[in-house]
């Protein structure tokens, strides 16, 4: 069920990642690992349900150790790949891969709202949805928060071609 969960919390934030326009997020480029995860489930303001672990995204072990590759695009816009570990190929298996266009910070899509927070080496991207039933209302926060395992390469720097020597 753990599993369940985890993979539904992971895809869910970056499913929910979408157009706006405006200033994007800097430092967010790199592939980063999950360290931590929770979950929250309340019904008119009362906890019902929560889940959390903690994991060690440089010694992967299962699959539910998981990474984002993220690229820059053009403007406001990134390439998020998801990956997960798969323990039998000693290997990662992607999961999803879509264009997310940032602005301050935020993408948002049907009145769900995801924050991205770059702090050094660590993203917290964390989101909110609030649904209405019979029950009441529903209020559902994820916090996934990952640790740098590599930045970009630097751009290169231009050479300049041919006929450059001294006279």
């Amino acid at each position: 069920m753990k599993k369940i969960f985890l993979t539904l919390s992971l895809v869910a934030t970056v499913c929910l990642m979408a157009s706006c326009s405006g200033g994007g997020i800097s430092n967010i480029v790199g592939t980063w690992g999950l360290t931590q995860y929770s979950w929250e489930e309340y019904l008119n303001g009362e906890l019902m349900d929560s889940e959390s672990a903690t994991f060690d995204p440089a010694n992967p072990q299962s699959d539910y150790d998981m990474k984002l590759d993220i690229s820059h695009i053009d403007g406001n816009d990134y390439l998020f790949t998801s990956y997960e570990w798969n323990p039998k190929k000693s290997d990662w298996k992607q999961i999803t891969s879509l264009t997310v266009t940032i602005e301050n910070n935020k993408a948002t899509y049907e009145g769900e709202t995801v924050t991205f927070i770059v702090s050094g080496n660590t993203l917290t991207i964390t989101s909110e949805a609030t649904e209405e039933d019979e029950d009441g209302t529903w209020v559902y926060r994820d916090k996934n928060v990952y640790k740098r395992l590599s930045s970009p390469d630097p751009a290169p720097t231009d050479v300049p071609q041919g006929g450059g020597g001294l006279l």
